[in-house]
């Protein structure tokens, strides 16, 4: 039991810095977008292809709760494919708008699915 707590406690830290890393770079992005009260987005979508996808969820609920905006993370997926993470606020209900996205643009979300906080979903990569 002791050398499964060490390694469960070993891949946390190396979670927590990878995520670190990413919220790092995110910032980064956003900064140069040179946010501010009046001209921050309706919502953010951010990418990076060194991210990784297990931990998107996280930093896009760290960047919605920084912006109090909706947040979509985009990382490499599958071979030909781009994973994302959707974290919403109070009164936009990111599912509905997927399904909204994926109706308009029917060729532009392979899958998709969650509810009205938080979603994910897959792209093709162009």
């Amino acid at each position: 039991a002791q050398q499964a707590a060490q390694l469960l406690d070993q891949i946390n830290l190396e979670r927590r810095s990878v995520e670190q890393g990413m919220q790092l770079e995110a910032l980064a992005m956003l900064e140069k977008l040179q946010l501010n009260e009046t001209s921050q987005a309706v919502a953010y979508c951010l990418y990076e292809e060194s991210w990784h996808q297990g931990v998107i969820g996280l930093l896009a609920s760290r960047i919605k709760e920084k912006l109090h905006r909706p947040v979509i993370v985009f990382a490499p997926g599958e071979p030909g494919e781009i994973k994302g993470s959707a974290r919403s606020i109070t009164g936009v209900h990111i599912r509905d708008v997927l399904v909204n996205v994926a109706a308009k643009y029917p060729d532009l979300i392979l899958r998709f699915g969650g509810h009205a906080m938080a979603a994910g979903l897959t792209l093709k990569q162009n």
